[in-house]
């Protein structure tokens, strides 16, 4: 985002001498040809216009970051249903060893390395 900020800063200048206008549209195909290639979110190009372009920037990075928290929590609940499988599994293994099983029956019957077993006992 910091690159788009620069890029919006340069552009602004550029606006003020028309002197610049084609530097202005070398910088537009250097932007679009170098830098946007292969997103798959597309990114604006600060050269090609002034307030609107700069009102889309604040909105593409509000959805940027709204799609970045929706990730997070995403994220955040799949490894607290993977903890809580480790733990359920965890308490079948202790059970299983107060049941009076050995280590090594109840990673031949889990599958589970022994050591593992050792681990989550």
């Amino acid at each position: 985002m910091e690159l788009i900020e620069l890029g919006l800063r340069l552009n602004q200048w550029m606006e003020t001498d028309q002197g610049l206008a084609e530097m202005r549209k070398d910088f537009s195909l250097f932007f679009e040809n170098t830098l946007m290639r292969d997103q798959d979110i597309p990114i604006p190009n600060p050269f090609l216009g002034g307030t609107m372009l700069a009102e889309k920037v604040d909105k593409w990075i509000a959805a940027y970051k709204a799609e970045g928290r929706a990730e997070g929590k995403a994220e955040g609940k799949e490894e607290g249903k993977a903890e809580g499988r480790r733990e359920g599994m965890a308490t079948i293994l202790r059970r299983m060893k107060e049941a009076g099983m050995s280590i090594a029956d109840i990673a031949q019957i889990t599958g589970m390395p022994e050591e593992e077993v050792r681990h989550l006992i």
